[in-house]
């Protein structure tokens, strides 16, 4: 009797350890997005790339040998700063040679002046004839035409000389290097790529069936891809007038407003177009993925603070190429199923997997970024 007794309290010892060592609930893996408020005036999303709006390439007005290079690529340079020498030597040979030309047609010119004048004075007193003045005056115009060439040219071997020094034209940075010490460059030849930063765009190619769309926008949203969560206000400064060669499509740049340094030259950005009226609306954006039809309804799954699963209807004001403009039915900041929806459930309890931004993801790409 004993002996059934242990028995029967060890199967119930094992039972309650059986139980307790129980797996927890395993929840299904679901990716999910934030819907964004879509502006009243909203066009439509791109990928863009910031770019300088002022960028020059820098180069020697002659040409010579590249002694020296002071700066590198990425270098930020002040107005008046060195960027590269030339040999000045035979540039300097050349301004010596031009000043010794003035010192002797300046010496040709002051005896024809006196010439002149001495033959003014014996011309007034009926020494000379008028022909033999003409002479003297003829020798003194030329003589004075000389000089002025020779001055002349005597300030541009000299400037020439100066010119060896390449210094930069404003406040900016170095975007692109082409020459090296020792390399032997013409005039004209760019040395460097010198970009402004105080005032930065945003460079889209748009295709021409969405041209008249982006013409119509009057504001824009820009958020690097880096920082979703940070928003810069934009317009349009620039619409190609004609569509690249190579890819058909038009550049539109986008003056970025209170530009900041989180902004480099480069880097790829999203922009949402917008119409005249820029005050948020009830409208939200979502993936397509993100829809399921319910009932001959589109319907989203929401996911409560619990990360249960609501089905809800919405109206959809609009479908585009990635997203779709919710007109009503879901409000901007709830978390939304991504992917898989047709595999959920109403009620379903499911282990969140954030996307992203969808400002910042879902974005229409444009084709290649031309210059």
């Amino acid at each position: 009797m004993k002996i059934i007794v242990i028995v029967l309290c060890m199967a119930v010892s094992l039972s309650a350890c059986n139980r307790s060592a129980a797996k927890p609930e395993e929840l299904r893996a679901v990716k999910t997005v934030t819907a964004v408020s879509a502006d009243a005036g909203m066009v439509m999303a791109f990928a863009a790339e910031i770019q300088p709006r002022y960028e020059s390439e820098l180069a020697f007005r002659v040409g010579g040998k590249l002694l020296a290079r002071e700066i590198n690529l990425g270098s930020r340079v002040k107005q008046g700063q060195v960027i590269a020498r030339l040999d000045p030597a035979d540039l300097k040979l050349s301004a010596t040679a031009a000043q010794a030309q003035v010192a002797s047609v300046e010496a040709d010119y002051v005896f024809a002046k006196s010439e002149l004048e001495r033959y003014q004075q014996l011309l007034n007193q009926k020494f000379v004839s008028a022909a033999a003045f003409e002479v003297k005056k003829n020798a003194y115009e030329a003589a004075l035409a000389k000089r002025n060439a020779a001055v002349a040219q005597a300030a541009v071997s000299e400037n020439q000389a100066n010119y060896t020094t390449l210094l930069a034209d404003y406040d900016g940075v170095i975007t692109a290097v082409n020459a090296d010490p020792g390399q032997v460059v013409a005039a004209g030849q760019p040395i460097v790529k010198l970009a402004r930063t105080e005032s930065l765009d945003a460079v889209v190619n748009v295709a021409e069936s969405q041209i008249q769309a982006v013409r119509a926008a009057k504001y824009a949203r820009i958020s690097l891809w880096s920082q979703p969560e940070k928003i810069y206000n934009g317009r349009i400064r620039e619409i190609a007038g004609a569509a690249d060669i190579a890819s058909r499509t038009y550049v539109v740049k986008i003056k970025i407003d209170d530009p900041d340094n989180a902004l480099k030259l480069g880097m790829t950005a999203s922009v949402v177009l917008q119409g005249a009226d820029q005050t948020a609306s009830s409208a939200t954006l979502l993936p397509l993925s993100a829809l399921l039809q319910q009932q001959q309804q589109p319907a989203v799954y929401v996911l409560s603070p619990d990360n249960h699963l609501s089905l809800r209807p919405v109206v959809v004001a609009q479908y585009r190429e990635q997203v779709a403009v919710i007109a009503s039915g879901l409000h901007a900041g709830e978390r939304v199923a991504a992917v898989g929806v047709h595999k959920l459930h109403e009620g379903e309890r499911v282990n969140p997997i954030p996307e992203g931004s969808l400002f910042a993801t879902e974005v229409i790409p444009s084709p290649p970024l031309t210059r």
